[in-house]
């Protein structure tokens, strides 16, 4: 028996691209079953924003997380992204942790995939001890 991962969270896209992520959703090269098969929703058209949603589990997943990031990553590139928010729970060790994973796209809207960086925020949780990270990088498009 091994250690079990929950994966969840969303994306927010602008509905003016709906058709676009829908393409890209649909010709995006995901794994037939790991790390990083297709567990994300069709856009869904909400307020001001459009949301894609996902969630998944996966067995030993911890140390293939930055594997899963960076194929989402490449992912947020040709969805045209504006924000995602990942979790992470995952038992180590008898114990239960937590990481969020919180992306911003800087000049979402005004600037072509290439020009355009993350601000990444990464939160980990172990018990009573939270600490946090932040990081501005550009983005990784495969």
């Amino acid at each position: 028996m091994g250690f079990h991962t929950i994966v969840y969270g969303c994306i927010l896209s602008a509905p003016k691209s709906n058709d676009a992520t829908r393409e890209a959703l649909s010709s995006f090269s995901f794994d037939s079953v790991y790390p990083f098969p297709n567990i994300f929703s069709l856009p869904r058209k909400g307020y001001q924003w459009s949301t894609i949603s996902f969630a998944t589990s996966f067995k030993d997943f911890e140390e293939d997380i930055e594997l899963w990031l960076e194929r989402f990553e490449q992912l947020l590139v040709c969805i045209q992204a504006l924000s995602a928010n990942v979790h992470f729970e995952y038992e180590s060790s008898g114990e239960c942790e937590l990481v969020d994973v919180r992306m911003t796209v800087e000049g979402a809207l005004e600037k072509p995939p290439s020009d355009r960086s993350w601000v990444i925020f990464r939160t980990f949780k172990r018990g009573n001890v939270t600490e946090g990270k932040e990081e501005n990088r550009p983005l990784r498009s495969g």
